[in-house]
């Protein structure tokens, strides 16, 4: 999937904030076009709502990377969430 690139990307230093914010808003509007929660909306939704955060300064932006990284690990290596 095109947001788990960019995911990989950013953790690469290949992808900037802006591109990774746009992958993660398209998938998010995707998945809340269902009312089913998933695991992958709860990740991707805390790592939106983050990424806003140090946008804003009330994160700092020094923050993002480990979270980007747990999430892509999340998303990944877990069963119910794993995407190629």
């Amino acid at each position: 999937m095109d947001y788990v690139k960019s995911l990989k990307r950013f953790t690469q230093g290949k992808a900037t904030t802006e591109e990774l914010e746009e992958a993660l808003c398209e998938r998010l509007s995707m998945l809340r076009e269902t009312p089913t929660v998933t695991l992958e909306q709860r990740l991707l939704s805390s790592l939106e709502l983050a990424l806003e955060d140090a946008k804003e300064g009330r994160r700092p932006n020094d923050d993002v990377l480990p979270l980007v990284k747990e999430t892509l690990k999340a998303l990944v290596g877990s069963p119910a969430t794993r995407v190629s």
